[in-house]
């Protein structure tokens, strides 16, 4: 006997800069005379939650159902999809599709030095890997302010940072004015 799919209830949205994480509740009423064990099947890299599911008997509850993307969809233009389905007890089933967007990250932090004229000054930053591979950052230094350093003055790291998996590392930044002055640069990793 074949049975057809579950139509889609509804569609999720979420929206998080990468590595970050959105979260949507699910409500689910068990208007039966007999508790629940769901086992919700989430298909699609980006999400998880709960692998059990309890609703008692005459009761809601909310399932919780979180989107952490570990890569960027603005910069392809497309999204992350998935679906989230619940096996009903009664045989049938809950389909939910599941439409992501992450967004760039968000700065991991400002720092502000006063450093003295013809002084060398190297600022250390972490640089961690989140993943459980290997990965080598290739990393830029932008200038905020002013829009390009003069001669006098130099703002140098290495080009590319390689962590460890689930590790971090330290990232060396040298800086040097002959003249004093204001700057604001960015590095991007």
């Amino acid at each position: 006997m074949c049975v057809g799919t579950a139509p889609v209830r509804e569609t999720l949205y979420f929206n998080a800069s990468v590595r970050s994480a959105d979260k949507k509740t699910i409500s689910l009423a068990n208007r039966s005379y007999a508790n629940w064990n769901l086992r919700p099947a989430i298909d699609g890299e980006h999400w998880h939650g709960s692998d059990v599911f309890n609703v008692e008997a005459g009761h809601t509850k909310n399932y919780e159902l979180v989107y952490k993307p570990q890569v960027m969809t603005v910069l392809e233009g497309k999204k992350h999809t998935g679906t989230l389905f619940f096996p009903m007890p009664d045989g049938s089933g809950l389909l939910y599709q599941l439409v992501g967007t992450a967004d760039h990250p968000k700065p991991s932090g400002n720092i502000t030095r006063e450093v003295p004229c013809k002084t060398q000054y190297t600022e250390v930053l972490k640089v961690t890997n989140w993943l459980q591979m290997q990965q080598r950052f290739k990393t830029y230094i932008e200038m905020v302010k002013p829009d390009k350093l003069d001669s006098t003055t130099t703002l140098k790291g290495l080009d590319y940072v390689e962590t460890p998996a689930m590790s971090s590392v330290d990232f060396k930044l040298n800086f040097f004015a002959y003249r004093e002055g204001t700057y604001t640069p960015r590095l991007c990793l």
